[in-house]
C-alpha cells in the first residue's frame, strides 16, 4: 500500500522538489502540504502565506498551517505546533517529507520528534549533491525567484533574479549553488503540477538587519 503523506513546505524551490520527487514515486501518495507561519508570513522566505496558500491551491492539495509566537521558538514549542498542524489532516498520514539537502543533522532532530507522534520522515532529495539538485530542478521547469539574500554573504544583486542556468553559473564559488548554507531563498511561480503558472510582479524592497527581501504580488492565468 502507498504511503500517505504530507510535504513540509516553505514556498521555494527545494520543498517543491522533494514534491516533485514524491510525486513521482509509486510507493507514496502526497495528500497535503504542511507549514508554519509567524503573523501570516513564512519565516525565513520572506514569503506571505497567501501565497503559499495559492500555490496548494493550483496544487489541488489542501495546506495546513499552525502560527508560531516568534520566528524561532524554543524547539519545544516548535515541536508541538508543527505536529498540531500535521495532525489537522485528520486522516492516516504515515510520513512527512522534507526538503533537507545536507545531512547536518537536521534529519535525526526531525525523527527525535515526529517519529514517537508516529510520523515517519522522508528525505527525497538529502545527500544528493547540490549541483545535481540545481541541474534537475532546472531541468524540471520548476521555475522561481529569489526573494531573499542574505547579504553577508551574497551580493543583493541577485535578488529577484530568476533560478535558473544563467544564475547558477554566476553565483560566487563560495556560494552554494541551492543556497543551503542561507545565502539566498526562493518562491516557486511555475511548476508541472501546477494547474497554471503565476504571474509574479515586484513591489516594495525591504531590509531587515544583514537579510535583503524583495516584496511581490500575483496573479494566476
Amino acid at each position: 500500500m502507498k504511503k500517505n503523506c504530507l510535504v513540509s513546505w516553505s514556498s521555494g524551490k527545494d520543498s517543491a522538489f522533494a514534491l516533485l520527487r514524491a510525486l513521482n514515486d509509486p510507493t507514496l501518495n502526497v495528500v497535503g502540504l504542511v507549514t508554519t507561519h509567524v503573523n501570516q508570513w513564512i519565516p525565513i522566505q520572506g514569503v506571505p502565506l497567501s501565497f503559499a496558500s495559492q500555490q496548494a491551491k493550483l496544487l489541488d492539495l489542501p495546506l495546513y498551517t499552525e502560527a508560531l509566537p516568534i520566528p524561532f521558538p524554543s524547539n519545544q514549542v516548535y515541536q508541538q505546533l508543527f505536529i498540531r498542524a500535521a495532525m489537522q489532516a485528520g486522516r492516516s498520514i504515515d510520513a512527512i517529507i522534507f526538503g533537507d539537502l545536507f545531512c547536518n543533522g537536521i534529519d535525526q532532530y526531525r525523527r527525535s520528534f515526529l517519529e514517537p507522534a508516529g510520523y515517519e520522515c522522508l528525505f527525497p532529495i538529502m545527500n544528493i549533491p547540490p549541483e545535481q539538485v540545481a541541474k534537475e530542478i532546472v531541468e524540471a521547469s520548476i521555475k522561481a525567484k529569489v526573494v531573499t539574500i542574505n547579504t553577508e554573504l551574497l551580493s543583493r544583486h541577485y535578488l529577484w533574479k530568476d533560478y535558473n542556468a544563467e544564475f547558477i553559473e554566476s553565483l560566487p564559488s563560495r556560494v552554494d549553488v541551492c543556497g543551503e548554507n542561507g545565502e539566498f531563498h526562493s518562491v516557486v511561480y511555475d511548476f508541472p503540477h501546477f494547474s497554471s503558472a503565476v504571474t509574479l510582479t515586484p513591489n516594495e524592497k525591504l531590509n531587515y538587519e544583514k537579510f535583503a527581501h524583495q516584496g511581490f504580488s500575483w496573479s494566476t492565468q
